[in-house]
């Protein structure tokens, strides 16, 4: 789903080491308003995922609980919606703006932050939600550079009563990296790790999503 059209031309052409599924044959790429397409489909989902712009303007409608409402009623049992809900550091209200509402739609939500060094603060957060659980259901027989099932189960896994502290790192690169691994229904524990000249130094940083 992409509104404008310009964009996927532009990354066919300038950016085609991220733009390569486009050629896949399995893709359906609809080029319209996300908002108004999940009022109106009729479609089943096993995953909606959501990489908007922030809620300014007219994104600001992917921000909301009718959004997020419209999705769930596209997900088939137990389905998935994951968004992307901006820095906890610089945008705390756009965070606490998609888990309220999603909080009202769903039983299980979580949040996954993962170091953007592009992006103000570094630090992006992913807020994923579901009437059924996020744990993971099959394992990884695919190649890949950051993900693998420690860092899903520590991040994501519902069930973790603890959060473990986990570094990722993204090659040479020293960046913060904050774990956010309660279920974030009362008081939550934000553990913010720095690299300090290669040395790692726990901050005592643990805040409240609700008071964000």
């Amino acid at each position: 789903m992409e509104i404008d059209e310009e964009v996927v031309k532009i990354s066919k052409k300038f950016l085609p080491f991220v733009s390569s599924s486009y050629s896949d044959r399995r893709l359906r790429l609809f080029i319209e308003d996300g908002a108004e397409f999940v009022k109106k489909s009729k479609g089943k989902y096993d995953a909606v995922l959501i990489d908007s712009t922030d809620p300014v303007g007219a994104a600001a409608v992917l921000f909301t609980e009718e959004f997020y409402r419209n999705i769930k009623n596209l997900l088939k049992k137990d389905g998935i919606i994951g968004s992307q809900t901006g820095s906890p550091f610089m945008y705390p209200g756009h965070l606490k703006m998609a888990y309220e509402n999603m909080r009202t739609l769903f039983n299980t939500i979580k949040i996954y932050t993962a170091p953007v060094p592009t992006y103000p603060g570094a630090i992006w957060s992913f807020t994923f939600a579901t009437n059924g659980d996020l744990k993971r259901k099959r394992t990884r027989n695919f190649r890949t550079m950051f993900y693998n099932e420690e860092y899903h189960d520590t991040n994501i896994n519902p069930d973790m009563k603890k959060p473990r502290k986990l570094i990722n790192r993204i090659h040479d690169f020293q960046s913060p990296v904050m774990l956010l691994y309660e279920e974030i229904t009362g008081a939550e524990e934000l553990i913010n790790i720095e690299y300090m000249d290669k040395n790692i130094k726990m901050k005592n940083s643990i805040s409240n999503i609700n008071e964000m």
